[in-house]
């Protein structure tokens, strides 16, 4: 049910204190609780409730919930251009605050600008698999029980 799964997540969100936190380290201390699921919409559903319970805790430059959304995406959007190998031609400052403000006209140049230099240098990271285990929807290893010591 979506109302549950929902309020699911807002208690998950709610157990966690975002307020002397910035916006990129508020995104990986909730990256590194969980896994980010890998379909678009759950990933939308992730970012709303996390921007409403970012937003809930007092953040400035944001006017509501939904700047923080959009300036949340634009980040992680930052992050993939900025650390992904693949990309060649990386975001200027200049490119990411413009297209940022795009969506969040409302936030400082200056802070889209402090954000954009906090991500270009520390990766926003997605919680890690355990070592030897195969990824979700997987099937796991088959593990012997454990043998019984001998008395």
């Amino acid at each position: 049910d979506t109302n549950t799964a929902a309020a699911a997540l807002a208690a998950f969100l709610a157990r966690f204190d975002f307020g002397a936190l910035s916006l990129p380290d508020a995104l990986r201390l909730l990256f590194a609780a969980l896994r980010c699921p890998g379909e678009a919409q759950k990933i939308d559903r992730l970012m709303q409730a996390f921007a409403r319970s970012y937003f809930g805790d007092g953040h400035a430059p944001f006017r509501d919930a939904d700047e923080v959304y959009a300036v949340a995406f634009s980040v992680m959007m930052l992050n993939v251009d900025q650390h992904n190998p693949s990309v060649r031609s990386k975001m200027s400052k200049l490119q990411f605050v413009t297209n940022t403000r795009r969506a969040a006209s409302h936030v400082p140049a200056d802070y889209l600008g402090s954000l954009y230099d906090a991500v270009a240098a520390e990766e926003l990271k997605a919680h890690d698999e355990p070592p030897g285990r195969p990824p979700p929807g997987q099937p796991q290893p088959w593990q012997p029980p454990e043998a019984a010591s001998p008395p």
